[in-house]
């Protein structure tokens, strides 16, 4: 039986124990994801030298293979035959990432589940649970960074009807120091301190320079400004004074840092100030749509009871018949008016007037008296 030296190692290490995680092959066979050692443990398993379904031990053919003894083994179907349709698969990644998530924080899948549509997601506008895929956008990031949803290390925020990520800081501290070659941070303050924007936080640095060092790297820095992040307070989301306004130089040193962190290690992930800033404006927005809708609204309002007024007005013949019918323009012809020139109206306005006053002289002179 030809096995490679990770696939023996591997062996070796469930032979070794009777109580064996994906956490122990990782580490014991050096694998860098939990993905790839449960790929290689389900390996051994199509093959029969494992048995069992999430606590998996080594079988006695797996021994004999360990021990060099001859005997038949299983051996994997094709690639093309063992992979199951694509709804199937997502569903078994879907399956096989709960149960990783489930036995390394030793809890039930169902409670792990429950706990992240209720502790990290919540509901959305309408009421509505989070659906399947957004649980598992969730999961992969605890998996893939290896946060505790239950120390507040990410939570899940909706913007445009889209789940969002986004990690606290104590999840940044802790993607860090995890990293190997990670060496520390060192910081450098601005000698100038500053107003905030809105005038109601307190003064800050006007820029805090973070240098974030590793083992065999050119260190990465960056300058974290304090007007470009500052979150003022929102009329809708906060009634209260928010982290800006009551820890304004803890945020903004907390900002600096996750900035450096992102850019050092290539991580695609909100922090909070990320989602106060984009809540902020979300209200912000909303506010200015709200008071359109209402303007819109008194408009039409209004025509609508201008309308109710000139249908109720009561115009008899009599009113009318001081209306010279000959004066009344032709729709059709109505905007030729507009194209004449102001003073030759002008003249024919005067002229008209003097032939009423001609006229009223006239009748004057016909008196008996």
């Amino acid at each position: 039986m030809n096995l490679s030296h990770t696939q023996r190692h591997a062996l070796e290490v469930y032979a070794a124990s009777d109580r064996v995680t994906l956490e122990d092959v990782k580490r014991e066979c050096a694998f860098t994801s939990i993905e790839a050692a449960s790929e290689c443990v389900r390996e051994l398993a199509s093959m029969g030298l494992l048995r069992g379904d999430k606590l998996r031990k080594i079988t006695e053919e797996g021994q004999a293979v360990l021990e060099g003894r001859d005997v038949p083994v299983m051996t994997p179907p094709p690639a093309s035959e063992n992979l199951p349709a694509t709804a199937d698969s997502e569903d078994e990644r879907r399956k096989m990432l709960s149960d990783i998530l489930a036995e390394r924080h030793k809890i039930d899948v169902g409670m792990l589940r429950t706990i992240i549509v209720s502790s990290v997601i919540g509901k959305d506008k309408d009421g509505n649970n989070p659906t399947a895929a957004e649980v598992f956008h969730v999961m992969s990031v605890m998996e893939q960074y290896r946060l505790d949803p239950w120390m507040k290390q990410l939570h899940a925020f909706r913007h445009k009807g889209k789940l969002n990520v986004m990690v606290g800081y104590d999840g940044w501290v802790k993607i860090a120091k995890r990293e190997p070659t990670y060496l520390g941070a060192e910081y450098e303050y601005s000698d100038k301190m500053v107003e905030s924007p809105d005038g109601k936080g307190k003064k800050s640095w006007e820029w805090i320079k973070v240098k974030i060092h590793s083992k065999g790297r050119i260190p990465t820095e960056v300058y974290c400004y304090f007007d470009e992040w500052y979150v003022p307070m929102s009329k809708k989301d906060w009634a209260q004074p928010g982290p800006w306004q009551n820890q304004t130089k803890w945020r903004h040193r907390q900002k600096a840092f996750t900035l450096a962190v992102r850019e050092h290690f290539g991580i695609s992930l909100y922090d909070e100030t990320d989602r106060e800033q984009i809540m902020y404006h979300q209200a912000t927005y909303s506010e200015v749509d709200n008071m359109a809708e209402a303007t819109v609204a008194k408009s039409s309002e209004m025509a609508k009871q201008l309308a109710a007024a000139n249908e109720d007005k009561d115009e008899t013949p009599e009113e009318l018949g001081s209306i010279n019918p000959a004066d009344l323009v032709p729709a059709d012809e109505a905007d030729e008016w507009g194209d004449h020139d102001r003073a030759e109206i002008a003249d024919q306005q005067q002229q008209a007037e003097a032939e009423r006053e001609a006229e009223k002289n006239a009748e004057d002179e016909e008196l008996p008296f």
